[in-house]
């Protein structure tokens, strides 16, 4: 997943006098010989050249945080140098201030009080926030801890396949955060007192098995379950008809996200793969350890 660089050399001409024999060169023989120098030649009055035009700008995809989970943990991987780091185990912290005591201080001095959750899907919104839900309930994630403050109780308990935030203007004028569940039923969540909406089911009806992601200039991007492997398939929005990209190759993507404009794809079995968006299928990818059940991502801050 490393950029493949091209360094070119530019070759410079170099011309300078013939050196004969003696060690002389030509011209200090022309200097000796009688009569005036030859004038010298007018100089050229040939339009310069036009500069050229400007290169194209690097295009090399803004480093990303990739966060991925099982039911029990979060992780977070470099998408530049696709380091896989464990963060923690999920614990509901109370009070929200990272510790899992309870007691607000944040001094952390009582773990027996860290109660542990198993968390099923995870989105981040513009603003960078990390979003986990389970069946019946939303909550903030602590990025840094894996800590899990309850938002609120979901209006409609369901076990959604996937979790993730469009922009405004998709779906009306703010950010709307929006679940799919695995007959292809999707619903708009709202993100500060978990009243679920139907919003309809995905046509012609797919069997959807993985995570859904928004992907910009390119639009609403999920995985379904298709002869054996799963598919790459995108999501018109608002009017919800899908369309099959191609096969992935491999099942169980149960994650995916796009931080960084680029199509990220978490295997069951611990493979974290790059994903061709006109075709579907894997362009790269490495093995980790954990067996993952969703992903999100955000930019990396900037150094």
């Amino acid at each position: 997943m490393r950029p493949l660089v091209a360094v070119v050399s530019v070759g410079l001409l170099l011309t300078g006098c013939a050196f004969d024999e003696s060690g002389q060169s030509d011209a200090n023989d022309a200097a000796d010989q009688d009569g005036p120098a030859p004038s010298e030649p007018p100089p050229d009055t040939a339009p310069a050249p036009e500069p050229e035009p400007d290169e194209p700008g690097d295009t090399t995809p803004a480093p990303a945080l990739l966060y991925a989970n099982n039911p029990t943990e979060l992780y977070v991987v470099d998408s530049k140098t696709g380091t896989i780091s464990l963060i923690g185990d999920f614990f509901l912290d109370g009070d929200g201030d990272g510790d899992g005591d309870g007691d607000g201080d944040g001094d952390g001095d009582d773990d027996q009080d860290q109660v542990p959750i198993r968390m099923g899907q995870l989105a981040v919104d513009q603003a960078g926030n990390l979003i986990g839900s389970t069946d019946t309930t939303l909550y903030s994630i602590d990025p840094t801890t894996a800590g899990a403050t309850e938002i609120a109780s979901l209006s409609i308990a369901d076990r959604f396949r996937g979790l993730a935030f469009v922009p405004p203007g998709v779906m009306g004028p703010d950010e709307t955060l929006l679940a799919i569940e695995t007959f292809g039923d999707l619903f708009a969540i709202a993100p500060d007192t978990g009243v679920v909406t139907p919003l309809g089911s995905v046509a012609p009806g797919y069997w959807l098995t993985g995570d859904i992601a928004w992907v910009d200039g390119v639009g609403l991007m999920g995985t379904a379950f298709s002869q054996g492997t799963d598919q790459l398939v995108r999501i018109d929005l608002p009017d919800l008809t899908g369309e099959v990209i191609g096969d992935i190759g491999v099942q169980d993507v149960q994650g995916l996200t796009s931080p960084d404009g680029q199509l990220w794809g978490f295997v069951r079995t611990g493979d974290v793969v790059r994903l061709d968006l006109t075709s579907g299928a894997i362009i790269d990818g490495r093995t980790a350890a954990p067996n993952w059940s969703d992903a999100a991502g955000v930019l990396a801050p900037t150094p």
